[in-house]
């Protein structure tokens, strides 16, 4: 299972992939903006919790987000 290091730095690869896009094609933008933030906040969940369950989420972006609003 990933570490919490491990989901940052795809975060970052994300957002780098989002810096080379085509400006014209909106829905390439949204998938790597939408892969960016999942993985950010993966890596945020296991920094929180390294035995959090994180396949639980699976790529529920606004699960995650109200998790951490809650409890971090």
């Amino acid at each position: 299972m990933p570490n919490h290091h491990e989901f940052l730095e795809l975060g970052d690869e994300w957002l780098i992939s989002y810096s080379h896009i085509i400006w014209n094609n909106p829905a390439t933008t949204l998938f790597t903006i939408g892969h960016s933030l999942e993985a950010y906040c993966k890596g945020v969940l296991l920094k929180y919790d390294p035995t959090i369950n994180i396949r639980s989420y699976s790529h529920d972006i606004q699960k995650m987000l109200e998790f951490i609003n809650e409890n971090i």
